[in-house]
């Protein structure tokens, strides 16, 4: 094509048009509305395969997050590496408060993250801010971690105080998170997040090419749609990819079939 290409298949990227996930996007507005006025609800997790965009989603709402004036903390767990560590690392959202957030290290981890859980969520209080924190890849941390974090968001809730926790992973966070503390069900709400219907899944096909006067012919959806069940993930790259090596202003099914293999060796390397 001319044009850069509107498809955005990297890792959490922020497609130009989010298709299917209004409600979800709306649900969380209304959480971080509520806790803005001061009314905390239950934390949120996102939970679903690789590929049907919860990273996409964590970013989309810490927009929202942005635009109310919340503090917030994006967290990316890495399998050996320490979720604590990570959180207690970077405190450069405590520039926002009116006084800094401090707490003494006692050598228990639920006891040393629940005090400075409850300091942040006090200065917070004081300074009638709101601090969120967004966790992705959430089924990598360590059990000790996550029962800590737990406990933490436990005596927040408690004394309801302005700290809120999207977080996203694989579906196996639901038996992870069972397992480590048995009241979870009350503290978390639990949103699945599956492959986009048919409906949507065109939609995010067909509109970012709208903008460049690029259309699709049915058979080329239809085509597109069977190699990508509705992932959006695959929908991005596979897109991406017509758009690389074709000229044409009407896209037909013979350009998909010219690229698929191009997109299955590379879909073969993601889900490696």
């Amino acid at each position: 094509m001319n044009y850069a290409s509107p498809y955005t298949p990297g890792a959490g990227a922020m497609p130009p048009y989010l298709a299917g996930r209004d409600e979800i996007v709306s649900k969380a507005d209304k959480y971080l509305l509520a806790m803005a006025k001061g009314y905390p609800g239950r934390h949120v997790v996102y939970y679903g395969l690789r590929g049907v965009g919860k990273t996409v989603l964590l970013n989309v709402i810490e927009k929202r997050a942005d635009e109310l004036n919340i503090l917030y903390e994006h967290i990316e767990i890495f399998e050996k590496r320490s979720f604590i560590r990570k959180i207690t690392e970077d405190q450069s959202f405590s520039a926002g408060l009116s006084e800094p957030s401090s707490y003494v290290m006692t050598g228990s981890l639920s006891d040393d993250l629940t005090d400075m859980f409850v300091a942040m969520g006090k200065c917070a209080e004081k300074a009638n801010r709101v601090i969120c924190f967004f966790i992705d890849e959430i089924q990598y941390m360590k059990d000790d971690e996550m029962e800590a974090l737990i406990s933490a968001l436990h005596r927040v809730n408690q004394l309801r105080l302005p700290i809120m926790i999207f977080g996203a992973g694989l579906p196996k966070i639901l038996r992870i998170f069972g397992e480590v503390k048995s009241y979870t069900e009350r503290l978390f709400v639990f949103e699945e997040i599956a492959e986009l219907p048919e409906a949507a899944a065109r939609e995010a096909i067909i509109k970012p090419a709208e903008d460049f006067g690029v259309q699709y012919e049915e058979n080329a959806v239809k085509e597109i749609l069977k190699w990508t069940k509705g992932y959006p993930y695959f929908i991005q790259e596979f897109c991406n990819i017509i758009w690389e090596y074709t000229e044409k202003d009407i896209i037909e099914k013979s350009d998909i079939e010219h690229v698929t293999s191009t997109f299955l060796e590379r879909k073969g390397v993601m889900i490696k």
